[in-house]
């Protein structure tokens, strides 16, 4: 999955993230060494952690797999957009 920054200047392939959070208004990524990146603000942490459960969902949603008529697999790819509120 792909999620496209809240300022909509980059875009962060989710599977090189080791975690992501919530520290107060900010939503940040963290990547494997250890860069810490804020990929979103907003006006409260509720908010904050309400689009966290977005990006789960939508990693949820995203993480199936297809089966064509030839039997073969495959996954869906998404992205996720971050919201500006």
């Amino acid at each position: 999955m792909l999620i496209i920054s809240q300022d909509k200047s980059e875009i962060i392939n989710f599977d090189k993230v080791q975690n992501i959070y919530v520290s107060g208004r900010f939503i940040s990524l963290n990547f494997e060494l250890n860069n810490n990146e804020v990929i979103g603000t907003y006006e409260t942490e509720e908010r904050a952690k309400e689009v966290l459960k977005e990006i789960l969902e939508a990693y949820k949603n995203c993480n199936y797999y297809s089966f064509s008529l030839m039997g073969n697999g495959f996954v869906i790819n998404d992205y996720y957009e971050m919201p500006e509120e």
